[in-house]
């Protein structure tokens, strides 16, 4: 079978997480990174992203363009019509592995356990069970790697290989540096602070260090 892994990527921390440990497990030219356009708000730090990540792991990386087909913003089933777009795309360039990047503290409905479990019987019903008479055909697997950890324990992990986590992008919006006060910079900061450890990132507002440092005030001895 061939070893290649095709990792769905946006450029997150789980994403960046998922490159480092195929990275050990097969040879980098057997790796591809497939960021996929959907006319996100923050494309171009995405886009940046990914292109950082893959050029410190030395990996391929395509970019897969589906703003005409898909709606913009978040509506329900987006995160499914990606996955089957990378799945597709996997079975055209013979990439049998496909991992994506959903944990289990993830907010999404397509993102637990079950709905992978049964995205699993369903893609394995769908592909043939033989190419011919004799021989079995090879089939597309979905690996969610990280769907039983928090994004702090992905972290830790992380922080075992090394994982240099400054290049992912996390933030909603397109600037210089994390925004800190969108849902997904506030998820980052809360990670790094439950997985205790350093978060080299730079917020324009870090919006977690500024409520721990609010509560302080709030709960200190008032002086007369």
């Amino acid at each position: 079978m061939n070893p290649s892994k095709l990792i769905l990527c946006s450029g997150g921390l789980k994403a960046l997480f998922l490159t480092s440990l195929a990275s050990k497990e097969v040879h980098r030219t057997n790796i591809r990174l497939l960021f996929i356009n959907h006319e996100q708000k923050n494309y171009e730090r995405e886009y940046k992203a990914v292109r950082d990540i893959a050029q410190y792991y030395r990996v391929e990386w395509k970019e897969l363009n589906l703003t005409d087909a898909l709606p913009k913003g978040w509506p329900p089933m987006k995160l499914t019509a990606f996955l089957w777009a990378a799945l597709l795309y996997a079975r055209h360039h013979e990439f049998y592995e496909v991992y994506f990047g959903p944990s289990a503290d993830d907010y999404r409905p397509e993102a637990t356990l079950k709905y992978i479990h049964e995205l699993k019987v369903l893609l394995d019903t769908a592909q043939p069970e033989f190419e011919d008479q004799t021989k079995l055909a090879l089939k597309v697997h979905i690996q969610a790697c990280c769907i039983k950890l928090t994004e702090a324990r992905i972290l830790k992990l992380g922080n075992t290989y090394a994982i240099p986590w400054h290049l992912a992008w996390s933030c909603d919006r397109s600037e210089i540096h994390h925004c800190g006060t969108c849902p997904k910079c506030i998820r980052r900061q809360q990670a790094f602070n439950d997985a205790l450890l350093t978060d080299p990132t730079q917020y324009k507002v870090p919006y977690l260090e500024m409520k721990l440092q609010q509560c302080i005030i709030n709960h200190s001895p008032k002086q007369n």
